[in-house]
């Protein structure tokens, strides 16, 4: 069975989210004004259940092609889908973001929940993020690296970047 170019698959994924995104902002607005004492409750596990088809959809995705998804996104959207992501697969789109929209991300996340997430990376992942992320989250993930790692970073952040 012949598998379908990159391209398709990544437009297929964005418009299965988009969907998804904009049937959570129709449902919302519905919910919303349906003058019932119950429509908090149901607004509540409709959004419960969006977010679960949501990230259903999110963790098949390649992390380059999270990382597309989110370039394509709207601010909001972009957080909505990047919480919804599991967290190595949210540090591997890290590396591949834009600065504007690594920073965007990064800006909106918890500190300690950043670092967690960073620490999912691998020494050369995370050593491509120094200074791409805030230094104290860079330094928290990386004093979890192996002792191996650790030395690789230190060395890998002592070169020019643009340097062989």
């Amino acid at each position: 069975m012949p598998q379908s170019p990159p391209g398709d698959r990544l437009q297929t994924s964005v418009v299965a989210i988009a969907r998804v995104l904009d049937k959570h902002r129709v449902l919302t607005a519905l919910v919303g004004r349906q003058p019932s004492s119950r429509s908090d409750l149901l607004q509540e596990l409709q959004r419960r259940q969006n977010l679960v088809e949501l990230e259903q959809r999110v963790r098949t995705l390649h992390p380059a092609d999270l990382a597309a998804v989110l370039e394509l996104l709207s601010p909001d959207d972009r957080l909505l889908v990047w919480t919804q992501a599991p967290p190595p697969l949210r540090a591997q789109a890290l590396v591949e973001l834009s600065d504007p929209v690594r920073w965007a991300l990064v800006e909106a996340a918890e500190p300690g929940a950043l670092a967690e997430c960073l620490r999912q990376l691998d020494a050369e992942d995370l050593a491509y993020l120094e200074g791409r992320v805030p230094d104290e989250t860079w330094s928290l993930a990386s004093r979890e690296l192996a002792v191996p790692d650790q030395a690789f970073l230190r060395e890998s952040v002592a070169y020019p970047e643009h340097s062989v």
